[in-house]
């Protein structure tokens, strides 16, 4: 799953194309990446993270994604609830200004942040 998370994201590097149009792209491979967060440790996700630098690319893009929304720097499309959605971003931003501040990075961020997987489903 990780090196099909990988090799897609890699294909769309490869276009050039923004983080946030990449995100479109990446809808499909969801439930991958939830599966890989909820059923690996943080030892295997660090390994999946530094053997496929393309998942490890599309878990920071999420979280770069949630924290624009918390911002207001990335606006979300109309006709749906902003103020649940801003609040679901800005609840995953603190949490992950909150970790990075106790020195917790990468593949152990990942893993305390298991439970917004959904979050940032509905937030794409």
């Amino acid at each position: 799953m990780a090196a099909r998370i990988d090799r897609k994201i890699k294909q769309l590097d490869e276009l050039g194309l923004l983080e946030v149009e990449i995100l479109p792209e990446m809808a499909e491979y969801m439930p991958d990446f939830h599966y890989l967060m909820m059923n690996t440790s943080g030892s295997e996700m660090d390994a999946l993270c530094e053997e496929y630098a393309g998942f490890f690319r599309f878990a920071k893009i999420l979280e770069t994604v949630a924290s624009g929304i918390a911002s207001g720097k990335i606006k979300v499309p109309s006709g749906r609830i902003v103020n649940k959605e801003h609040k679901l971003a800005a609840a995953i931003d603190l949490r992950v200004r909150q970790l990075e501040a106790k020195g917790v990075g990468d593949a152990a961020l990942l893993e305390q942040m298991v439970g917004h997987i959904l979050d940032l489903q509905l937030l794409m």
